[in-house]
């Protein structure tokens, strides 16, 4: 039967129709909720941003001390999240395509008009060119990213030198909807094991702007809240944390939801 199998797989695929084991949809969303679910470290997590509902708060690991720059890709009208770095004297790197400045104009902020890509080109800059010709060599750096649904082609694409420059991360991951599937999970992981090369995940917390996927018991979002720590910053890494965290708060008046443990996790 497996010689059979074989055969029929290459005689299809000289027809340009390529056969493989179907993945339920909560087998996808098991691995998904695996691969994002955050782990312990010594270190708490403090919110930077807004306090109430609404965009523009995140939880991050309290490991401020000594950070010297804030890149923040995806700026729309809101600076909420960039104030308290401003506060400490930190200088913040700015740049959106879709506006022609900063909400607020400070000092200590650089604003481009261009979007975040895979490559530079005269309307968008990668990653790597950003930090190049904006950061000072050795600078730690901070890295907050919403930029709707172009985070997937500006991380995979990113060298991974560029990527260890950030002690923190924060990035807003959108089109979830879309990863469960084939195709959809392949590239979900290149984005995340890219990811997890240098960081570990200390915080995941669903947008509630949009309605989540429900299957078996499970709960997959729309828009995820990702936040990373540079592996040599934790001196302990413990078990899975517990979700939702006390600090969190809900992105908007719609439906509460939180995200439910996958198998083997407690």
């Amino acid at each position: 039967m497996d010689i059979f199998l074989e055969k029929l797989q290459i005689w299809f695929a000289k027809r340009g129709i390529y056969v493989a084991r179907a993945l339920r949809a909560s087998d996808i969303v098991t691995e998904m909720l695996r691969l994002i679910w955050p782990n312990t470290t010594n270190l708490q997590l403090i919110r930077v941003g807004s306090e109430l509902r609404g965009d523009g708060g995140y939880l991050i690991p309290d490991d401020l001390a000594g950070l010297s720059r804030v890149f923040s890709p995806g700026v729309a009208d809101s600076m909420e999240f960039e104030k308290i770095f401003l506060s400490k004297g930190i200088p913040c790197e700015l740049i959106d395509g879709s506006v022609d400045g900063p909400p607020e104009e400070h000092e200590l902020v650089r604003f481009q008009k261009k979007w975040l890509g895979a490559e530079s080109t005269s309307e968008s800059i990668s990653l790597s060119d950003w930090v190049e010709q904006s950061a000072l060599p050795g600078e730690d750096l901070l890295l907050q990213m919403d930029i709707e649904g172009s985070e997937y082609e500006s991380i995979i694409s990113a060298p991974s030198d560029t990527l260890e420059r950030f002690r923190i991360m924060v990035i807003e991951v959108h089109d979830l909807r879309t990863a469960v599937s084939r195709s959809g999970l392949v590239l979900f992981r290149l984005f995340m094991r890219k990811l997890m090369e240098s960081h570990i995940i200390v915080h995941a917390h669903p947008n509630n702007a949009s309605p989540p996927i429900e299957i078996n018991g499970l709960v997959w979002p729309e828009v995820l809240e990702l936040t990373l720590l540079r592996k040599d910053r934790a001196e302990e890494v413990g078990g899975p944390a517990q979700l939702p965290h006390p600090k969190d708060q809900d992105n908007t008046d719609r439906a509460h939801f939180y995200l439910v443990a996958p198998p083997a996790i407690p």
